[in-house]
């Protein structure tokens, strides 16, 4: 009962599906020669085929992790969950969300509790049988033919081109160890290029200029906020702390603000609370999201790729609109490949 309907080449919109029409007609003078019908005076017959192959479920290229992936529900009535929108198309309402809230995985896939995924929920099959039940899957819950690839992280010359400096003159509150609430130093970066904001319990903010930004490590604290108005590209060596902290990015785009954290062995603790759009890639770094017992209210909107990744409680609603570069999984394409890592 499906309809098929055809975007024009310029459109934004994410297709789902593609139609094949092979024809032999006259006016591609290629039309069937007859053998017979010539002697009733019909020498050649028109003939048209279609067929039409959908993606229901999308590629897999929503929520991914190198070794596992674990949704975990603790609070009644919060469970976590995946769908999907697309930000070309303006911004996410639950009533047109989409059905491409993927996860995938190359180790152990585990849906704890009421754990929902709107979409696919894919791992490697010879990893561990999923923890998981197809009730809590909209998609497919199916094993893939062969491990995803995830390129390394390359960031170029941003470790010595980029737009640290800009933070000296401007945001950040009173940042220095005396009793005053002056703005003796109006920068949160500190400790030989660890930015740190909020962390004398004191709530703070800063407003990162757009371009590249290159951290040691990173830690948003006691309710501060860090404020993004444009393509905002943030790499950081080791561990990146969110919890108790936000990241305002103000053009509700994923794609203006890019995490990538470089570190081996380190972590990515996200945000507990308010909404985080972004685009998180990272081939070494944990990404967590809540303990057990802490509170989520998280709402995460775009896409991520992690070493491993363990939610509790938030809802991820994958932006359709981003493609990671050159990622496949066996045959099939997760990203488009020959571009930059996030497009």
């Amino acid at each position: 009962t499906a309809t098929f309907t055809a975007i024009p080449a310029d459109s934004k919109i994410v297709p789902n599906a593609v139609k094949v029409t092979c024809r032999r007609d006259t006016g591609r003078a290629n039309a069937l020669q007859l053998f017979f019908a010539p002697i009733l005076g019909t020498n050649h017959a028109n003939l048209s085929v279609s067929a039409i192959a959908q993606n229901k479920g999308g590629s897999c290229g929503g929520i991914m992790a190198l070794e596992n992936i674990s949704l975990n529900d603790r609070q009644a009535g919060r469970a976590p969950y995946t769908d999907s929108y697309d930000s070309n198309l303006g911004d996410y309402h639950s009533a047109t969300a989409g059905h491409n809230g993927d996860v995938c995985t190359n180790g152990l896939l585990t849906l704890k509790g009421s754990s929902h995924v709107n979409g696919d929920a894919k791992w490697w099959e010879q990893a561990n049988t999923p923890s998981a039940f197809e009730s809590q899957v909209t998609g497919e819950l199916a094993s893939l033919p062969d491990t995803i690839e995830f390129p390394p992280i390359d960031p170029g010359d941003a470790a010595t081109n980029n737009n640290n400096s800009d933070l000296f003159g401007g945001g950040g509150g009173d940042d220095d160890d005396d009793d005053d609430d002056d703005d003796d130093v109006a920068v949160p970066i500190l400790n030989n290029g660890a930015f740190e904001l909020g962390t004398g319990g004191i709530a703070d903010s800063v407003t990162l200029n757009p371009g590249n930004y290159y951290f040691s490590t990173m830690t948003v604290s006691s309710g501060s906020t860090v404020t993004v108005t444009g393509p905002t590209y943030i790499y950081v060596e080791g561990d990146i702390d969110l919890r108790h902290g936000s990241i305002n990015n103000t053009t509700y785009k994923p794609m203006n603000l890019q995490i990538y954290p470089m570190g081996q062995n380190s972590s990515l603790h996200l945000p507990l609370f308010g909404e985080l759009h972004a685009a998180i890639y990272t081939t070494t770094t944990d990404i967590y999201l809540g303990e057990q017992n802490e509170s989520v209210t998280l709402e995460f909107y775009g896409k991520m790729v992690g070493r491993m990744i363990r939610i509790w409680d938030a809802a991820l609603h994958v932006d359709e609109s981003i493609s990671f570069g050159a990622l496949e999984s066996g045959g099939e394409q997760i990203g488009r490949t020959g571009v930059t890592l996030v497009q």
